[in-house]
């Protein structure tokens, strides 16, 4: 064989090994981003249990089942746990997992009274809806429960009560995301009217998707332009699949004018999403309303509550007291 077929057919060994790694390298991780099977409800509540997130005491715990249709039309299943009604939070979870991975943070706040509301993300657990979207719709979902749940929890408890203080119910409401559940909240504020939110808590939240996704597409490809190549073709799947658009999903960005008191949590030795883009998000909102950061030391990716309970539980309360003026 001459010296130019052998180059040839190196070329052409290179060039196919090239689109080999470039099909399946964006196979892999547009379904790694918008998974088509994520985890049951029963898998999520016996992992809860095993890691002791949670106790069968506190998981047949009083709850009212309710469900709502989104704006987009598919329906969302959730829980609210009842409490003292003047003080409620609302829970948004991880991807691929179910409204029972905020049990774990849910806890101490019931122990506060406080009234706590979960449900299932769009496409996850019981509810409807396909693929995450990582907050394009679900930013609208979390914003149309509260309306939803602050309506009914009015209805339904307050509605005997016909003073001016329960026709004009208006609670402290916190919101609390980790993860995914992290970036739909702190998306959502924009949404808000002001006064409706008087504190945030984020856990391990991404500061904006395509840098999260193009910095893990570059760690694990080595080569930047290959890393960039799967990222556009990613990019295209995710848009016919799941119709939004990677590059607009930036939880960062805030409008200045929102002033809810953010504190947020976020694992030293995440390797899932990085602890800079937790700090990415403290630079940019700490001159404009009270924001906290705490880095948690030997944690991985949404591990540190589990780690130290009592620091969490410690912090959390703490700024609530300073943003709201109680715990």
């Amino acid at each position: 064989m001459s010296l130019p077929n052998i180059l040839i057919y190196a070329l052409l060994a290179i060039l196919i090994l090239s689109l080999t790694i470039i099909i399946v390298s964006t196979i892999y991780f547009t379904f790694l981003l918008i998974p088509i099977k994520k985890f049951s409800t029963n898998f999520t509540i016996e992992d809860g249990l095993k890691k002791s997130e949670f106790s069968q005491n506190e998981l047949n715990e009083d709850k009212v089942e309710f469900s709502f249709t989104s704006r987009f039309g598919y329906i969302l299943k959730g829980q609210i746990f009842v409490r003292d009604l003047q003080k409620v939070v609302f829970f948004n979870h991880g991807v691929t997992w179910t409204l029972y991975g905020m049990y774990k943070y849910m806890i101490p706040f019931l122990s506060k009274d406080y009234t706590c509301i979960l449900f299932d993300s769009k496409g996850h657990g019981e509810s409807g809806g396909g693929f995450p979207t990582y907050e394009y719709y679900e930013k609208y979902d979390l914003y149309d429960c509260y309306h939803s749940i602050i309506e009914f929890l009015r209805e339904r408890f307050l509605g005997n009560d016909i003073s001016q203080d329960t026709i004009s119910y208006k609670p402290i409401v916190g919101l609390f995301g980790e993860s995914m559940g992290a970036a739909i909240t702190l998306q959502s504020l924009n949404l808000f009217h002001h006064g409706e939110i008087s504190f945030c808590i984020l856990d391990s939240p991404f500061s904006d998707l395509e840098k999260l996704c193009k910095f893990q597409l570059e760690k694990s490809l080595k080569i930047k332009i290959l890393a960039k190549i799967v990222f556009n073709f990613s990019k295209l799947l995710v848009y016919l699949l799941a119709r939004f658009d990677i590059n607009k999903i930036k939880p960062i960005e805030i409008d200045p004018k929102v002033n809810v008191p953010i504190l947020l949590f976020h694992g030293e030795q995440d390797n899932l999403i990085p602890n800079f883009m937790s700090n990415q998000i403290y630079e940019k909102r700490k001159g404009i309303a009270l924001t906290e950061l705490y880095i948690i030391e030997d944690s991985d990716h949404t591990k540190g509550f589990m780690l130290d309970k009592n620091f969490y539980v410690e912090k959390i309360f703490d700024f609530i007291e300073k943003a709201i003026g109680k715990p």
